[in-house]
This record gives structure tokens, C-alpha cells and sequence, in this order.
């Protein structure tokens, strides 16, 4: 599983950047793992490309990153 300094690291890192991708080397199921990191992290899982997750959430006061509204 994710160490909770990992969960915590990345938590930081979706505050500062919004977007960011995250190298998974070790777990067999690379999806279960990136699931477990964007429920411990509160961010959207964007997707799994290889051995790289890609998540995503808003920063809660300055939102840098403008999604396309969908209709």
C-alpha cells in the first residue's frame, strides 16, 4: 500500500500545483494503488498511463486551472 508521508507529499503537491503526475514503480495493480492516492488525496484520478498517475484537484482559494464546461 501508500505510506501516509506519500498520501501527505502528494496532498502538498495537488495544493501547490493542481495538476501533477506521480511515478508508481512498485505496486502490481498500478490502477487499484492510483484510486487509493486520489481517495486518500480527495483529487480526481485523470488517468493511468503506464507506470504514471495523473490527478488533478482545484486548488480551494486561487484556482490556477479552468476546466471547459461540458453542454
Amino acid at each position: 500500500g501508500l505510506s501516509d508521508a506519500v498520501v501527505r507529499a502528494v496532498d502538498a503537491a495537488l495544493t501547490t500545483h493542481e495538476l501533477i503526475k506521480v511515478r508508481l514503480r512498485s505496486p502490481q495493480d498500478k490502477h487499484a494503488a492510483a484510486e487509493q492516492l486520489a481517495e486518500g488525496t480527495r483529487a480526481a484520478l485523470c488517468g493511468v498511463v503506464g507506470h504514471t498517475v495523473i490527478l488533478y484537484r482545484p486548488n480551494p482559494e486561487e484556482p490556477r486551472i479552468e476546466l471547459p464546461r461540458r453542454g
